[in-house]
């Protein structure tokens, strides 16, 4: 029997690492570098900074009674440092602070229910300066200056028999209109 000339060798572990690398490359694990964390001391949170989103889904998602959502400039702060490791089970806060744009009529619609209870309970509206204390530095040129405040419009968005908790189950940490305007802030925290 005739032998069939020898095949060439290929180092297995060459071709394994050539197909490996397009694989880790496209997990994030080579070449890709999530932006630092930075610690906002007015705020109490971390926040990459730069980091905007401009995706409306969360916003159709936890406050799906909103209609006609305009422009989203989002971002997702952290409660606690995101470099720290936690033993299991870490803690759960991840939260989301955004500035939506509305139609006039929907803001109006937001603040009825702080109107009708002739502010009984209510919390002071907050000032703009006020408010930007509550956001990270990626947000603070978002909101419009409010010149008659912030006021809160949680009970307007709270789902059906709670008092700050979103239909889609985040609890309402802000909620904030400007009267006569067109924004909506808020701070939902996972629940």
């Amino acid at each position: 029997m005739p032998s069939s000339p020898p095949r060439p060798r290929r180092p297995v572990g060459i071709v394994l690492a050539l197909l490996a690398v397009p694989t880790l490359a496209g997990c994030g694990l080579i070449g890709h570098k999530e932006p630092a964390w930075a610690f906002d001391e007015t705020s109490g949170l971390y926040y990459r900074p730069g980091v905007i989103s401009q995706s409306a889904d969360p916003v159709r998602e936890q406050l799906p009674q909103l209609e006609g959502v305009g422009s989203v400039t989002a971002t997702d702060p952290r409660m606690t440092d995101p470099d720290a490791w936690f033993a299991p089970p870490a803690p759960d806060d991840e939260l989301w602070q955004a500035v939506v744009e509305l139609e006039s009529a929907q803001v109006a619609g937001l603040l009825e229910p702080a109107a009708s209870d002739g502010g009984a309970g209510a919390a002071a509206p907050l000032t703009d300066d006020q408010l930007r204390e509550k956001l990270v530095p990626t947000l603070d040129e978002a909101p419009a200056a409010c010149p008659d405040g912030w006021v809160d419009v949680t009970a307007a968005l709270a789902a059906p028999d709670t008092s700050n908790i979103t239909t889609g189950g985040d609890m309402i940490a802000l909620a904030v209109a400007c009267p006569g305007g067109t924004q909506l802030v808020v701070e939902l925290r996972d629940m």
